[in-house]
């Protein structure tokens, strides 16, 4: 009986857990929400470096700095985009999965610390190991944009990335990069990863 009782470190562990979880389920709402606002990529023309495009799941904005002139534009139904297309659902896809598996992690996070068995235990870490697997799979697939980019170069004749160079690399200096949206993101799953490996290593512990 006496090895149940959550002792002063137990329940320290666990209220960081919930917070860093908590947080980072926060963070994961927020690109959710916003995915229709902010760009989660930017790349910049190799034919005028004063051009840049912002890109999301559905649309992208083109800025010339030079003329100080923006426009806002429609790309996901363009046929000759469509691997990129295909990276950025599966990114948003798995994002979406990990902040609903983490919404039940956190809810038998609370329930652990009134109930006591091994089934809470199970589904608890056997949850954060899931949740832990989508953001690294959303992470690991959004990376491979450039891959992406160069592929419909080859297979749709997109103009996008006819210099591969602009395109070689997920970060390749001024060129091209990640922007707001999948920096946000990433601060999500920094959150969550450290949430989910805390608390797998406290319900393991006691």
């Amino acid at each position: 009986m006496g090895s149940k009782i959550l002792t002063f470190s137990s329940i320290a562990l666990f209220v960081i857990s919930l917070v860093l979880l908590t947080v980072g389920f926060s963070c994961m709402i927020i690109p959710s929400i916003i995915v229709v606002m902010t760009y989660w990529y930017k790349t910049t023309s190799f034919q005028n470096s004063d051009i840049q495009f912002y890109i999301k799941y559905n649309k992208e904005k083109v800025v010339n700095n030079e003329e100080d002139y923006s426009s806002t534009q429609d790309w996901y139904d363009q046929d000759n985009r469509k691997n990129e297309k295909k990276t950025y659902n599966i990114a948003l896809a798995f994002d979406v999965l990990a902040w609903i598996v983490t919404i039940l992690v956190i809810g038998l996070l609370l329930v652990s610390l009134k109930v006591s068995n091994k089934l809470v235990k199970f589904l608890t870490i056997g949850l954060s190991i899931l949740s832990l697997i989508f953001i690294i799979i959303s992470f690991g697939s959004f990376t491979r944009l450039p891959n992406a980019l160069l592929q419909d170069v080859k297979d749709q004749g997109f103009s996008g990335c006819a210099d591969k160079d602009y395109c070689s690399k997920f970060l390749n200096g001024k060129h091209n990069g990640p922007s707001v949206g999948w920096s946000v993101v990433v601060a999500s799953m920094l959150f969550t990863f450290g949430g989910i490996i805390l608390s797998t290593f406290t319900l393991l512990k006691y």
